[in-house]
């Protein structure tokens, strides 16, 4: 079992958010668990699509909720010990920021 998650709060993110799930899972491969909380985006972009392409949970809010609650959604639906909120448009290029992460925060 992973003891990390990466939750991704999102409203309208477009291909950033597949770009930023590519960059996770190319450095990290599955070693981290991947949330995607969809903030009502209303871009027509299949984002569900690339969580399933991707391996990620995912959850689209019933209606648009804000940054805030959506990182509190994501809290509350994590596996892990740990967990690392970031912004839809981020890249990960170092393939050991796992460790290094989980050994800082333990």
């Amino acid at each position: 079992m992973n003891e990390l998650t990466v939750i991704i709060p999102f409203l309208n993110e477009g291909r950033e958010i597949y770009k930023t799930l590519a960059s996770i899972r190319h450095t990290a491969g599955e070693r981290v668990d991947i949330l995607l909380v969809n903030d009502w985006s209303d871009d027509r972009y299949d984002y569900e699509e690339w969580s399933k392409f991707f391996g990620t949970s995912y959850i689209r809010n019933d209606h648009r909720r804000g940054v805030a609650e959506s990182r509190n959604i994501g809290v509350g639906n994590i596996q892990t010990e740990y967990f690392l909120i970031i912004d839809g448009h981020m890249r990960f290029y170092d393939d050991q920021w796992v460790e290094k992460l989980l050994s800082n925060l333990k």
